[in-house]
């Protein structure tokens, strides 16, 4: 079978389907699409890119003034990148249509501290406008890789984990920085004191030398 590549798709990749209202790019095994891909699609109102092998899209939604569904599923999504909310948020602000339906059913989604700013736009700061699709088939990973439903996610979980992340990192920057200045200043030490130290190597070379031969000299009398 052949597949659809947008890997190298360039920003006139759609230009002059200016009336198309549905696209459907499903089962391509399409992993990314580049950023202006969609550029010029003012009519869309259905746009598919289900069952591919995008982790992370990144392309823009800007113009997609008329878009009513969106369907990401079956991908290998783990978040949407901020831009990627931010344009959801401007269309469904900017929308001529009453909802944006937003698929994201069987995906990967993290639900841990990585992945919070996505968390906390889903389930609280998002344009309420923007609906999701599918609710219980729309699972994310906690940080026991345990899938639970999106819908059930505790924020708060989230939250408390990153202060704790927040808490280790600060613990072992307070133990590493002392010791990294301490091992500096040694070196320093040293460097600044390299003839020094090597002055009493010196020294200490000579009065080894004076010491052996005085032994030598004891001995060689006593016989």
């Amino acid at each position: 079978p052949h597949y659809l590549s947008l890997k190298d798709a360039l920003p006139i990749f759609f230009v002059g389907l200016n009336s198309l209202t549905n696209l459907n790019l499903a089962y391509n095994r399409i992993d990314m699409v580049p950023n202006k891909t969609f550029l010029g699609l003012e009519s869309i109102e259905f746009l598919s890119l289900s069952h591919n092998l995008m982790q992370y899209p990144n392309f823009s939604l800007s113009g997609l003034s008329r878009l009513k569904y969106l369907d990401l599923s079956k991908n290998l999504i783990t978040k949407l990148p901020l831009s990627f909310t931010d344009d959801l948020d401007s269309l469904a602000l900017h929308t001529k249509e009453d909802n944006i339906s937003l698929d994201m059913s069987n995906n990967d989604i993290l639900c841990n501290c990585e992945n919070k700013d996505f968390i906390e736009w889903a389930l609280i700061t998002k344009n309420d406008k923007i609906l999701f699709m599918h609710d219980d088939k729309t699972l994310c990973i906690n940080k026991d890789s345990i899938r639970v439903q999106f819908t059930n996610v505790n924020l708060g979980d989230i939250e408390r984990e990153c202060r704790g992340e927040i808490f280790y990192i600060a613990i072992t920057v307070g133990v590493t920085l002392p010791i990294s200045f301490l091992l500096f200043g040694s070196i320093v030490y040293a460097y600044r004191k390299r003839w020094w130290f090597r002055y009493q190597w010196f020294l200490g070379q000579q009065l080894w030398r004076s010491y052996k031969n005085q032994e030598s000299f004891h001995v060689t009398y006593q016989y």
